[in-house]
Parts: C-alpha cells; sequence; structure tokens
C-alpha cells in the first residue's frame, strides 16, 4: 500500500493509476477525503459504526478503468479490511485526509508526499514528517520566488533514511491537463512538461522496481493517450 499525503496529488495519482492499469496489474484507489479533484465523484456521506469488509467492498466504483473507494475513513474500516483488500490488488493508493489517524501508517511499505511551495504545504510537511519521513517528496508548481526547495526540504523532522526528491517547475499546460481531465471523459496526458513526466516515470521506477523501464515508459505513453492496448 501506498500512502499519498499533500495538497497537490489527485492528478499525478491518476496518472500513476492508469499506467499501472496499463501493465495489468489491479489497482485501487482509497481516498478518504471528502472534497477530491479527481472527477465524477459525488461527495459521500459517512456513516457511523464499522464497515465490514463485504460493505466497503460493495461502495466500490470505477472510473476511468480504476476503482475507487471514496469519503470513507480508515479508522471506520474493520481491522482487517485493508489486509483482505492486500490480497485483491497490486497496488492500493490510499489517498490520506489532513484530520487522518495513524491507522494507515502500519499498512503502507511507501508514503509519497506531493504539495507545492505553498506555506500551507510547508506546516504540513512539518507535520507529517513528526510521524513518517516521506520515502518520496514531490515539490510541483515551483515558481522564482524568495521560498526556494531547499527551504521546505529542510522542514523535515525525521532523517532516518534517504528521501527521493522530485523539483517540477510550474507549466501552463501542466495546470491545463490537471483541471481538464477533472471535466474529460476520456483521461489524456501526453504533453506533460519533461520535468512532470520525468518525475511522474521516476515515481514508477520505484514502485515497481521488477519492471523493465522500457515497458514502463511504453505503458505511460499507451495510458497518457486516453486509451487501452
Amino acid at each position: 500500500m501506498i500512502a499519498f499525503v499533500g495538497n497537490e496529488v489527485s492528478d499525478i495519482m491518476l496518472y500513476l493509476a492508469r499506467t499501472l492499469k496499463q501493465r495489468n496489474r489491479r489497482v485501487l484507489i482509497l481516498d478518504e477525503t471528502r472534497h477530491e479533484s479527481i472527477p465524477s465523484f459525488v461527495e459521500k456521506e459517512n456513516v457511523e459504526g464499522k464497515y465490514q469488509f463485504e460493505d466497503i467492498k460493495n461502495r466500490i466504483e470505477q472510473h476511468r478503468e480504476i476503482d475507487y473507494l471514496l469519503g470513507c475513513k480508515f479508522s471506520s474500516y474493520e481491522a482487517n479490511c485493508l489486509d483482505k483488500f492486500k490480497l485483491e490488488y497490486d497496488d492500493i493508493f490510499l489517498r490520506v485526509a489532513r484530520d487522518y489517524d495513524e491507522i494507515w501508517i502500519s499498512h503502507c511499505e511507501l508514503m509519497i508526499f506531493l504539495s507545492d511551495i505553498q506555506k500551507d504545504s510547508i506546516d504540513y510537511l512539518k507535520m507529517i514528517s513528526e510521524i513518517k519521513q516521506p520515502d518520496i517528496i514531490v515539490l510541483r508548481n515551483i515558481i522564482s520566488c524568495k521560498i526556494k526547495p531547499n527551504y521546505v526540504l529542510r522542514q523535515l523532522r525525521k532523517k532516518e533514511k534517504e528521501t527521493k526528491i522530485i523539483l517540477i517547475p510550474y507549466q501552463n499546460k501542466d495546470r491545463r491537463y490537471q483541471i481538464e481531465n477533472q471535466y474529460n471523459h476520456r483521461v489524456r496526458f501526453t504533453k506533460l512538461s519533461s520535468k512532470l513526466r520525468r518525475g511522474i516515470l521516476e515515481i514508477l521506477y520505484y514502485l515497481v522496481p521488477e519492471n523493465d523501464k522500457k515497458e514502463i515508459k511504453k505503458a505511460f505513453e499507451v495510458a497518457g493517450k486516453g486509451r487501452w492496448g
């Protein structure tokens, strides 16, 4: 399981999921946020009590060939639910809300922090790194201003291991894809900026090191065209 935390997550998470799906991997996105920008979702209301595995499984919806479950706090799952999902899917992405509990930490082998360099993002990195050091940090939409990426990265509280750092400057076309794909019937990302494209591929190589890099790149190209095969 992979935890995605931060402010600028949804589009990259979708690009990654669609590429992995193209590699015939079973992908599930569990999103506990209430106001996510991945398209086509209606906000669901949380219910009181614990969700049994079959109840959760029946709430899964498919969008753009990817399985999603939205709006259910991980703390509302029965204890064995996440373990059961691990048996049914090759890759599980957990989209963690800011008011998260710590249940997901014990289930995730990897944490990816994706955000920009706004002050709110810096404060969030401080908070999250006190609990678990991210394996990958992606700082995107970087612009020329007095706040530099190195200042943001110095907010890491834990230094127990090496964290992979990916820096992506702001590009209009990346932002356009991010917005348009919330409305388009097909998700396309064929003309991302070279830095964002390279960053996504680096994450994919990290997630599935057993896969040939040329095959991953090919899958990324096909998935970016909005079709399968």
